[in-house]
């Protein structure tokens, strides 16, 4: 089911009603490429699971490019989901905006659908400056962009795009993450957000003790990066232990294509997609994902008692601490642990916590 073909005058603060039991994630992308859109900053719905009814207003802030004689309007999309747990299409979402301050402004559409940069429906919601679009279907990711029109019938371009995965009311997707799990709140915002699917099926497990490999980190940063219906370019075999019919290999080799990883080895190229993610390789996989293959962090100096500012990831470990992505291994004296390796659940963590889950 699509969204009702309307839009109504509303608020953005909202409030949510039943348990929730999803996790939302908000994402601003913006063109990136052929074909690609490059997050852009997320902002999130965090845990509802479960919860109490609240309110959350949560703005998005981008320029648009002009067309015609309509200047630089201030886009702000504010999205709170309503769920009602009885029904399975319940959900509305509403979005606000600044009025734009350009000359001969007559109204607003909201464009819509499910596919990024495709929109099926456009909803003419005239001189307002909000709507809700409701009817919208647990599971289903949609993506909204505005445009204006000018009382000379011009449009302009779309705005930034947004895009929100509608959250299951389900809490127990994984058999393997009961309530109360440590790292459950994490965990199921990855699963919402599209990135992981679990490590099997029947029933649905997510191995949370499990370490994480290269390969899957791959897979991980990829979903994270172009979003869960991405599906990279087939592999061609560049990695000497990568086959082009490897699991991963699509993956893998968009990673490399990306800048964010070199391989494991030269002559030959080698990826090494069985072994484990180390944290000191998880820091700098993260951090290039989020800002970009030619980020470079600023110098270390000395946060870490187990990482001296001479060693070879120190900027990498000490930017994610900054950034709040880890708070370490141990306290007293503050620890890092670079050599071990990462857990599933722990994963799950780190990336919430990178992409604003």
């Amino acid at each position: 089911m699509v969204g009702k073909q309307s839009c109504r005058a509303g608020h953005s603060d909202i409030a949510l009603s039943g348990d929730g039991g999803g996790n939302g994630t908000f994402v601003s992308r913006v063109p990136h490429g052929a074909g690609k859109y490059k997050a852009n900053g997320g902002i999130d719905l965090k845990s509802l699971r479960p919860a109490p009814p609240k309110s959350i207003n949560l703005d998005i802030k981008n320029f648009f490019r002009p067309r015609s004689d309509i200047r630089h309007l201030l886009f702000i999309l504010s999205f709170v989901l309503i769920l009602v747990p009885s029904l399975a299409s319940a959900a509305q979402v509403s979005l606000s905006w600044q009025r734009s301050t350009g000359s001969n402004i007559a109204g607003y559409k909201m464009n819509y659908g499910n596919y990024r940069g495709r929109y099926q429906y456009t909803v003419n919601v005239g001189n307002s400056t909000s709507c809700t679009i409701s009817g919208l279907t647990e599971g289903n990711t949609y993506y909204f962009a505005a445009t204006a029109y000018n009382t000379n019938q011009e449009e302009s371009d779309y705005s930034n795009e947004v895009s929100y995965r509608i959250p299951s009311t389900n809490n127990s997707i994984f058999a393997d993450v009961p309530p109360g799990h440590r790292a459950e709140v994490a965990i199921y915002a990855i699963y919402d957000a599209e990135i992981t699917t679990g490590c099997s099926q029947n029933p649905m497990r997510y191995c949370p003790e499990d370490e994480v490999t290269r390969a899957q980190m791959a897979i991980f940063l990829g979903r994270a990066e172009y979003g869960g219906r991405f599906t990279p370019p087939s592999a061609t075999g560049i990695f000497a232990d990568v086959p082009a019919r490897y699991a991963a290999a699509d993956w893998i080799e968009q990673l490399y294509d990306d800048g964010i990883t070199t391989g494991c080895g030269q002559n030959p190229l080698r990826y090494c997609p069985a072994d484990p993610v180390t944290r000191t390789q998880m820091a700098i996989f993260l951090l290039r994902r989020k800002h970009g293959s030619t980020y470079t962090p600023p110098p270390a100096t000395g946060i870490f008692a187990d990482v001296p500012v001479t060693h070879q990831a120190a900027d990498w470990i000490e930017q994610i601490y900054r950034e709040g992505i880890t708070t370490g291994c141990h306290r007293n004296p503050l620890r890092y642990c670079p050599a071990s390796t990462v857990t599933r659940a722990q994963m799950a963590r780190f990336l919430m916590r990178t992409f604003g889950l």
